[in-house]
């Protein structure tokens, strides 16, 4: 499976943010390298950040962020 093209994930990013914020889910599961990478913000691969509670920049600390792969990968 292809990641999808920077500009893609840039389009998307600011209204993915205002969605999750918006919203202030108690929990957010990032399925995915390109969803993990986006919203815990840094490079740790899946493996490392798997079903582990990680922290983002774009959370208020109220959500829990959760990491694992996509169901298609």
């Amino acid at each position: 499976n292809d990641s999808p093209p920077p500009e893609a994930v840039d389009a998307c990013h600011d209204r993915l943010i205002t969605e999750i914020r918006l919203r202030m889910p108690s929990k957010v599961l990032a399925l995915g390298k390109t969803a993990s990478k986006v919203l815990a913000g840094d490079g740790r691969s899946i493996g490392k950040l798997r079903l582990l509670p990680a922290s983002s920049p774009h959370l208020d600390g109220s959500s829990e962020l959760r990491v694992t792969y996509h169901p298609s990968a």
